[in-house]
C-alpha cells in the first residue's frame, strides 16, 4: 500500500436549503432592482417621446395656421371684407365655435350662429392669392353674368376656379369708415382670352354646369363693381378640433368642398382672441383691454372695422403617461391631470389619468396691407 497519498474522503455535500433560499432571494432582489430601473427608463423614454411628438405637432400646427392667417392681411384694409353668398355675408375671418349650418349641402360654405366658451373655438379663413390677380376694366352691374378684366400678374385663371371680386382697391382712403368695402364669390364657367378686337379677358359666370362650388346666382353678382375692382383666386379653410378619437385629439382643416385633412395630432384645444383697436387715440397697437376673447358673433361692424390682430392658442396633450412621471407637487400636477385655462375657456376638471400638456401661442398683426393705388 502506498502511504504517500493517504486516503481522503471526497466532500460531496451540496448547498443547504437555507443557502439556496438566501441565494434565490438575493438574485430576485437584484432582478427586481434591474427591472425597476428598466421600467423607469422605459417610462421616462416613452414620456419624453410622447412629449416631443406633442411639441412637434404643436409647432407645426401653429405655424401652418398662422401662415394661412398672415395671407389675409393683404385685403383686410380698414375692415374685413364682407363676402356675399346665398344672401348671407361673412368676412375674411370668422371666429366662433357652435351652431354651424351649411348653406349648400356638400360644401364647406356655412354660417356660425352662436358662441360657447366651454368648447374649442373655430376659425374660418378666406385666403386670397395676391400673386395671381386681375383688374376689372369695365364696370360690372347685375344681373349680367359677364365681366371684362385684364390680367396683371401671375398665372391665368381657369374655368372652375373659385374667384373673389372686391372693390377694396378702388378707394383713396381705405381707413375711412364711410367706405363700403364688399366682395362676391363666383366661378368662371367660360374664359375668353384677349383678342385683336377685344384686349380684355372676358369672364362668364353662369349658374349651374361648370360651377362645382354652386356659388353662381342666376341673376349675377350681388353688388355692382366699378372699373379697377380686384379679381383674385381664393381658398377657404376652416380650422377646428376633432375629438372623435378621445386618445388623439387633432387640429383639422376643412376646405370649401368639405374635404378634411389632419394638420396636427395631439392638439386638444384651440382658443382665439381678437385684437380690436378701440382705445382713443387709435394707434393700431393692441393693449390688454383691447383683446376680445368671447362672443365673436356679437361683435359690431364698428368693432370689426378696427380689427388689427389675432392671438391663437393651441393646447397640446400627450398620450397617457405613467403616473410617476407627473410628480408629487400639487401645483405641478394640474398640467398633467387637467386641461389648463386658456383665454375665456375655464380649466378642465381633474381626471384620474395623467397627461403632459403645454400651450403654444402666437399673435398675428394684420398690417401687411396693400398700398393704396395713387391717382
Amino acid at each position: 500500500m502506498n502511504n504517500h497519498f493517504p486516503f481522503r474522503q471526497i466532500n460531496r455535500r451540496g448547498f443547504s436549503l437555507v443557502e439556496s433560499l438566501v441565494t434565490l432571494v438575493v438574485m430576485l432582489l437584484i432582478l427586481a432592482g434591474a427591472t425597476t430601473v428598466f421600467v423607469k427608463n422605459q417610462q421616462a423614454t416613452g414620456a419624453h417621446i410622447s412629449l416631443a411628438m406633442m411639441r412637434a405637432n404643436l409647432r407645426f400646427g401653429l405655424n401652418t395656421l398662422c401662415s394661412d392667417m398672415r395671407q389675409i392681411g393683404a385685403y383686410l384694409r380698414g375692415a374685413p371684407i364682407s363676402i356675399k353668398k346665398a344672401g348671407v355675408e361673412f368676412g375674411l375671418i370668422e371666429c366662433t365655435n357652435t351652431n354651424w349650418t351649411q348653406w349648400i349641402a356638400g360644401t364647406g360654405f356655412g354660417h356660425y350662429g352662436g358662441y360657447d366658451a366651454t368648447i374649442p373655438d373655430r376659425i374660418r379663413i378666406v385666403e386670397p392669392d395676391i400673386i395671381n390677380d386681375a383688374r376689372l376694366r369695365q364696370q360690372y352691374d347685375p344681373p349680367s353674368s359677364q365681366m371684362k378684366a385684364v390680367k396683371l400678374t401671375g398665372e391665368e385663371f381657369v374655368e372652375g376656379d373659385l374667384l373673389l371680386i372686391t372693390n377694396s382697391t378702388t378707394f383713396d382712403n381705405p381707413w375711412d369708415p364711410g367706405n363700403d368695402v364688399f366682395a362676391d364669390l363666383f366661378v368662371p364657367t367660360t374664359i375668353q382670352g384677349p383678342q385683336s378686337s377685344n384686349p380684355f379677358t372676358e369672364i362668364t359666370a353662369n349658374a349651374g354646369a361648370g360651377d362645382p362650388y354652386n356659388v353662381n346666382a342666376p341673376n349675377g353678382l350681388a353688388h355692382s363693381y366699378p372699373a379697377g375692382s380686384t379679381i383674385l383666386k381664393i381658398n377657404i379653410y376652416e380650422y377646428y378640433i376633432d375629438a372623435t378619437d378621445p386618445e388623439i385629439p387633432r387640429l383639422m382643416r376643412r376646405d370649401v368642398l368639405n374635404r378634411t385633412e389632419e394638420i396636427a395630432a395631439f392638439v386638444e384645444d384651440m382658443q382665439v382672441a381678437l385684437g380690436i383697436d378701440s382705445i382713443l387715440p387709435l394707434d393700431n397697437n393692441i393693449t390688454g383691454a383691447e383683446w376680445i376673447t368671447t362672443g365673436f358673433t356679437t361683435l359690431t361692424e364698428a368693432q370689426l372695422n378696427n380689427l388689427r390682430a389675432m392671438r391663437i392658442s393651441l393646447t397640446g396633450r400627450t398620450m397617457v403617461v405613467a403616473e410617476s412621471m407627473a410628480g408629487s407637487d400639487a401645483g405641478a400636477r394640474d398640467v398633467y391631470y387637467r386641461r389648463p385655462a386658456v383665454e375665456d375657456r375655464a380649466a378642465g376638471a381633474a381626471t384620474s389619468v395623467p397627461y403632459f400638456r403645454e400651450v403654444y401661442r402666437e399673435t398675428i398683426m394684420f398690417r401687411n396691407l396693400r398700398p393704396v393705388p395713387q391717382n
